[in-house]
């Protein structure tokens, strides 16, 4: 599944895509759908899409078969009256997006048996819930470069084993160079 170069909205999902895997979603605004904003199967790319003010999550990632390798950039999830973004698949690479004033279930959701994600160099800010909440049965996962501020919980809930958080410092200047260290 391609899709490019376009809006949509006022569907019930905006794009349902749960069971294609390697589709490719780019150039797209996401808006007021009454329930999700995006929901894509594993294995594509989402690249440069604006899903705001959806009903539920703006984006899902949900895994299909033994497809692998996500690429989730340049993006914005934002306003979603649950949350920001829920990663229900392994091995997604989250990078150098804007997830902020998404709702209670917070900015972004690792959800259960999920791992080898990759969560980098985003700005994570004023959701209502935690920056990043991780489940409990999760692990090896990387939240690591990502700037969170004003998450009404904290910038990450990390209930998980084996996962790695960064350091948090309170200014860029201290991490010394650290690409891992969370700014918060």
């Amino acid at each position: 599944v391609v899709i490019k170069n376009g809006t949509i909205r006022d569907w019930f999902v905006g794009i349902d895509a749960r069971e294609a895997y390697r589709s490719v979603l780019s150039d797209l605004v996401v808006t007021a759908n009454s329930n999700d904003g995006i929901d894509v199967g594993s294995g594509g790319s989402v690249k440069r899409v604006n899903s705001s003010a959806n009903g539920q999550i703006g984006l899902q990632v949900v895994q299909v078969g033994d497809a692998y390798g996500t690429s989730i950039e340049d993006s914005n999830f934002s306003r979603n009256v649950l949350k920001g973004v829920s990663l229900v698949a392994n091995n997604v690479r989250f990078q150098g997006n804007i997830v902020h004033l998404n709702g209670v279930g917070g900015g972004i959701y690792v959800d259960m048996d999920r791992g080898s994600n990759e969560i980098m160099g985003n700005s994570i800010m004023g959701n209502g819930g935690y920056g990043v909440e991780i489940d409990s049965r999760s692990g090896g996962n990387l939240i690591a470069g990502n700037s969170f501020v004003f998450n009404t919980l904290g910038p990450v809930r990390d209930s998980g084993t084996g996962n790695h958080v960064g350091t948090y410092v309170g200014d860029a200047l201290l991490t010394g160079g650290n690409q891992y260290s969370n700014i918060a």
